[in-house]
């Protein structure tokens, strides 16, 4: 299980954030049986390229279709 703080440690995203992309659809993380967000590969490489394209100056709408 990849948990939601060491996703956060990995790519430099709060953990308040990734909550927010979640909240905001731009991430779609599974959850165990006791609700803890078990964060996979693809979503990591997603949240990744979000990074990505905010650093490079776009938003977060932009994001939401790619």
């Amino acid at each position: 299980m990849v948990t939601i703080a060491t996703v956060a440690g990995r790519t430099g995203i709060s953990a308040y954030n990734l909550r927010f992309y979640e909240k905001e659809g731009l991430i779609s993380v599974p959850r165990t049986k006791a609700g803890i967000r078990d964060f996979d590969e693809a979503t990591e490489s997603r949240i990744n390229a979000i990074r990505h394209y905010r650093c490079a100056g776009l938003s977060l709408a932009f994001c939401q279709y790619r």
